[in-house]
């Protein structure tokens, strides 16, 4: 049987020490995964390592796990990839922010813009967490997605100037992708910009253009993409490319 991963992102660990877990980590690893006493399960805490650890203990309350060893874990990717994504409804949000925790991203970065439909008091960040964490666990990542509090789109480029690549999504381009992010190989830290179910206003794309020196205007193609689907099918790309799906 496999042994299950879960966050515990807020406790350092340490080998052969033991430790209480309690409220959402109990509930979520005992009535949730149903692991019982003398399981053993993997846990992260956003160190980069993963811990073997025992079940020693189960009460109505708390569920007590002692430390057996630690390995570094292998999945991170060797690429900074943060995304930028205009607020969108909160189920198509947390889609993004599900897939690109799964495709490696290491940073989301919500923000509003002109054509902004929802608002910015919707999004539950704390569900979001959860989200993240649980899809780190799943496809075997030891750190979680970097939520970063919601912004403007006037602030990005405060955010992204120390970047070696910025791409921006927009339909109306029509530089290559493939072409762009083929001659910038060596790039270490991307981001990419997508806008909301609205996209972007000219004069949007020109202050973005103007400031930010190591911003790429990019198309996705000849089909007009759902904002999700352009903040998944880039983060794959970028991924692709730059070798961390070989």
């Amino acid at each position: 049987m496999q042994i299950k991963r879960f966050f515990i992102s807020n406790l350092k660990l340490e080998i052969d020490n033991s430790y209480n877990l309690v409220k959402e980590d109990y509930n979520y690893i005992v009535n949730v995964m149903r692991q019982k006493l003398g399981d053993q399960i993997l846990l992260a805490n956003n160190t980069g390592y993963d811990f073997l650890c025992d079940i020693t203990n189960i009460t109505k309350n708390s569920i007590t796990i002692s430390v057996l060893n630690k390995t570094k874990n292998a999945s991170e990717s060797k690429i900074h990839l943060t995304v930028c994504q205009a607020l969108v409804k909160g189920d198509k949000f947390e889609l993004i922010a599900q897939k690109i925790t799964e495709l490696g991203a290491k940073e989301l970065i919500p923000f509003t813009s002109t054509f902004t439909i929802v608002k910015d008091n919707t999004q539950k960040i704390d569900r979001l967490i959860r989200i993240t964490g649980q899809a780190s666990s799943q496809c075997g990542r030891s750190k979680m997605l970097n939520i970063n509090t919601i912004t403007s789109l006037k602030e990005l480029p405060k955010l992204l100037n120390d970047y070696d690549l910025v791409l921006l999504a927009y339909e109306n381009e029509k530089n290559s992708l493939k072409s762009i992010l083929q001659n910038t190989k060596n790039a270490s830290k991307i981001a990419i910009i997508i806008g909301s179910e609205g996209g972007f206003s000219p004069q949007e794309i020109d202050f973005l253009e103007s400031n930010l020196s190591n911003l790429k205007t990019v198309s996705l193609g000849a089909r007009i993409l759902r904002a999700e689907t352009a903040s998944i099918a880039l983060t794959a790309t970028v991924m692709y490319e730059m070798g961390e799906m070989s």
